[in-house]
């Protein structure tokens, strides 16, 4: 991919999200971090072209579960591919019932992280040209 891709990673452990944007070092990406469901939704305001969300659940202040709940309900953000990161496999089906597209268990395999970002993206960026495409062909 030519393009950078912009990650929005939500966690309330910094640490967490040093070690994805290390993780996420390889490919062209810029990290933006917010650490809370309600920072995430305030940085998606300032910044509209995210690519993809990499959320935690357990957050206080707004939880990774209504932030989904947010994201999916808003016609601006319910196409951006969510990954919920998780070290509980019980979170796992309710995040995927709220929209959420795919799951990452803790602690992070690096190229498994890798490749489900940038399958995420790519499909993401080819769901974005077809409907830009049916807005030129209309």
């Amino acid at each position: 991919m030519s393009d950078e891709v912009k990650i929005l990673t939500v966690d309330d452990d910094n640490m967490n999200m040093e070690m994805i944007e290390l993780m996420l070092s390889e490919i062209d990406c810029h990290v933006i971090k917010a650490f809370n469901g309600h920072e995430a939704l305030e940085t998606l305001e300032i910044n509209p072209d995210i690519d993809i969300i990499l959320l935690d659940i357990k957050m206080p202040v707004m939880d990774g579960y209504e932030t989904i709940e947010k994201l999916k309900q808003s016609f601006s953000w319910r196409d951006i591919p969510v990954i919920v990161v998780t070290a509980s496999t019980n979170e796992v089906t309710r995040s995927l019932g709220l929209g959420a597209n795919d799951f990452l268990a803790k602690p992070y395999n690096p190229e498994e992280l890798r490749l489900r970002v940038m399958n995420h993206v790519r499909s993401k960026k080819l769901a974005d040209f077809a409907k830009d495409m049916n807005q030129v062909l209309e």
